[in-house]
Parts: structure tokens; C-alpha cells; sequence
């Protein structure tokens, strides 16, 4: 009879690799797109924008203001000036829509479940489900595939 062989590459080694992607992923390539998409400019040259009435849509925050150009295709950001008190009345002298930013405070703990457990506890079932379909197409759990006897060798035991 022919030998079967283990896999080279046991489950757990590929679910080590996509663990690590994931964290990659999570960690560099997700922050690098958000920032990629706004541009940063200097306060001059927020103030000329406002001065011009290029400005479309403002979001003053607690360290920095973000803010669209009239289509809205571009969003800027600039560091908040604090003694800068005329600025809510330029903002509507130029018909912006401005807001203030509602910082929601959450828990760290929600955070780390949401941006790290959750995907890997969904990563993981994903790979069940695609290993129990895999068995069931050759063969169900007693396969010789999957190591299994296919019901032969087995003992009872007389008691």
C-alpha cells in the first residue's frame, strides 16, 4: 500500500502567516491609506482659502483643523492656531460648514477587541468552515486523506 505523507505545511503555520499579514495590514497599510488622502498645508494658507472662499467643509479639533476645498475633493488639514479669535467669523463670512469634532471617549479594551480579536477570531472560523468543507469533499473525518484508519484497525475490547 502507499504511504500517505503528512502535509509539509500543517494548518497552524498557515494561520501563523495570516496572523502576521494581518497585523502588518492593521498596523502600517490601514494608517498609511487614511493619511495619504489628506494633504497638509500650512495655516497661511488655510487663512487665503478662507479669504477666497475656497473652503468647503471645516472640522476644528482639539490640535488641528480639517478641511475640504469647495467641491469637496481634496481635504487639508492644518495645525489650530489658539489666539486666533476671528476665526469662527471668517469662517462664516466664507460660507464654510464648520463644526467642532465630539470626541467620543472609548475603551481601550472595545478598541483592541474591535480592531484585533474580532478579525482574528473571524479569520479563524473562516478557516474551519473551509477545512470541514475540504474534508467533507474527499472524503468526511475517517478519510485515509486526513489520517484517519477508514474504520479498519479498530478493536473492541471484550469486557
Amino acid at each position: 500500500m502507499d504511504e500517505i505523507k503528512e502535509p509539509k505545511r500543517p494548518l497552524l503555520t498557515f494561520y501563523i502567516i495570516a496572523l502576521i499579514v494581518l497585523f502588518i495590514l492593521n498596523l502600517v497599510a490601514v494608517p498609511m491609506y487614511h493619511t495619504s488622502q489628506v494633504q497638509e498645508v500650512d495655516y497661511g494658507t488655510f487663512m487665503q482659502m478662507t479669504e477666497d472662499k475656497e473652503i468647503g467643509n471645516v472640522q476644528i479639533e482639539s490640535n488641528k483643523i480639517v478641511f475640504t476645498n469647495k467641491d469637496d475633493s481634496q481635504m487639508y488639514e492644518t495645525g489650530i492656531m489658539e489666539q486666533d479669535y476671528g476665526l469662527v467669523d471668517r469662517l462664516a463670512a466664507s460660507g464654510a460648514k464648520f463644526s467642532t469634532q465630539i470626541v467620543e471617549q472609548t475603551s481601550p479594551f472595545v478598541a483592541f477587541l474591535v480592531s484585533w480579536v474580532v478579525p482574528i477570531i473571524l479569520f479563524m472560523l473562516v478557516g474551519y468552515w473551509m477545512r470541514r468543507q475540504l474534508m467533507k469533499s474527499m472524503g468526511g473525518d475517517n478519510s485515509m486523506m486526513f489520517g484517519g484508519a477508514g474504520g479498519l484497525g479498530r478493536r473492541s475490547s471484550p469486557t
